[in-house]
């Protein structure tokens, strides 16, 4: 049948995925120092979401958790909320420093629209848009951005209460 290709990894391509890693470390460090500060500050900040990073095999999982009582958006809207715009802003200051591709998710609970079964997976995918654009609003730019989605109700944070706000 013939022989397989052979991958061959060069030095260059070793030092280039090094320094990527240590890039993307370094920015983990100055997230988690920002957004500790954030997080702080956020409980005078009226409507402020939490902000929070998980490393993930696929790069860094940034969060931003809507908190009790103080909607990131208008019930039913995409309209982005002034203490989100906030976190926004907190988090592009650091993602302009590193040059990985960004994803943008946009989730909703699973609060149904009267008339609309697709209501939640549009407004999921509005939402999205719009912290995309908020994003880009704070520097960052377009070119950055390698997809938006939106998953309506289907990645619950609290499964238990599925039309919690937070979800």
């Amino acid at each position: 049948i013939g022989d397989q290709p052979k991958t061959h990894i060069t030095n260059d391509d070793r030092e280039r995925r090094a320094r990527s890693i240590e890039r993307l470390e370094d920015a983990k460090k100055s997230l988690e120092r920002a957004i500790a500060a954030f997080n702080l500050g956020s409980d005078s900040r009226s409507g402020s979401p939490r902000i929070s990073i998980v490393e993930r095999q696929d790069g860094l999982l940034i969060s931003l958790i809507e908190k009790a009582g103080s909607p990131m958006f208008t019930t039913g809207s995409a309209q982005v909320s002034g203490g989100l715009a906030q976190a926004i802003g907190a988090v592009a200051r650091i993602l302009g420093d590193i040059d990985n591709p960004i994803v943008v998710s946009g989730y909703t609970d699973s609060t149904p629209f009267r008339g609309d079964e697709l209501g939640n997976w549009r407004l999921s995918a509005l939402r999205a848009l719009a912290a995309m654009e908020n994003l880009i609003s704070h520097g960052i730019p377009l070119r950055r951005i390698e997809k938006i989605e939106g998953h309506a109700d289907r990645l619950s944070t609290d499964k238990k209460a599925p039309i919690d706000a937070t979800n």
